[in-house]
């Protein structure tokens, strides 16, 4: 579990993230690799900084700032494995392995030349449970 605090216009609403699936296609094609993987992610609402109530509106604001930062995050990890450390430390060597024996053999030695070269393709599935811990259907006062 991760809590992300995500700006919705000019308030902030703490989330509680799980991770439920995760996949990790990998394919091998001229002498390059390439990943696509995709994450499966469901978020509550915690909780606003501020007494309102989420409606339809904000409820697709919050998500879409969520899914871009969870994106960001996973893609300056990667990022930062593949240019930075040049270190597989992700173990994305492992369904490589799996899928092309014969190629992971070859490369074995040379794989964190061909970790920092391959493509990566991310993307995440968002739910997004506004309920959270607190009843948004109460009527609030205006401050």
């Amino acid at each position: 579990n991760i809590v992300y605090t995500v700006p919705v216009n000019d308030y902030f609403v703490t989330v509680r993230t799980k991770l439920m699936k995760k996949a990790v296609d990998v394919t091998y094609q001229d002498d390059a690799v390439h990943y696509t993987i995709k994450l499966d992610i469901h978020a509550t609402v915690m909780y606003p900084d501020k007494k309102i109530r989420l409606d339809e509106s904000n409820i697709t604001t919050l998500k879409e700032n969520l899914k871009t930062s969870l994106l960001n995050d996973l893609n300056f990890t990667l990022q930062q494995a593949q240019k930075e450390f040049q270190c597989d430390y992700l173990d994305l060597y492992v369904p490589f392995r799996i899928a092309y024996p014969q190629e992971a053999h070859y490369l074995k030695e040379n794989w964190c030349n061909a970790f920092s070269n391959a493509e990566i393709i991310t993307d995440i599935d968002l739910t997004l449970d506004p309920g959270g811990s607190h009843d948004y259907n109460s009527p609030i006062e205006e401050e």
